[in-house]
């Protein structure tokens, strides 16, 4: 994904009051469309969150959920429409989870900041 870079422009905003020269400012414009573009991108890394059982997700793949009691758990729905867990939640039966949302990509090397180096 490619950040769009700006257009650097001149606003003239007509002569000054007391000196009569041309007041000129300069700012910044984008091309719409690429922003739109680059909006849309970003949109999309966003993990939202779905209703179950309106929306289900994919057999195996790792998910967050919100159960009937507001926990969060990261758990693997199953064939046998259950949902399968490493930690507390262990295995739950599928009326119990209310909302569910995928896990984000983890990052790549570029994408990471370290946090240490900030002064």
């Amino acid at each position: 994904m490619i950040k769009p870079e700006p257009i650097e422009l001149e606003n003239n905003l007509g002569p000054d009051a007391v000196t009569g020269e041309i007041n000129r400012v300069p700012w910044k414009a984008y091309d719409v469309d690429e922003m739109d573009i680059y909006i849309a991108e970003l949109e999309s890394r966003v993990p939202v969150w779905h209703k179950f059982p309106d929306e289900k997700p994919k057999w195996g793949e790792e998910v967050l959920v919100v159960d009937d009691a507001n926990k969060r758990y990261i758990v693997r729905f199953s064939h046998d429409m259950k949902w399968i867990s490493w930690g507390k939640m262990n295995t739950c039966e599928s009326n119990c989870v209310k909302y569910w949302m995928p896990l984000p990509s983890a990052p790549k090397d570029d994408e990471v900041t370290n946090n240490s180096t900030a002064q």
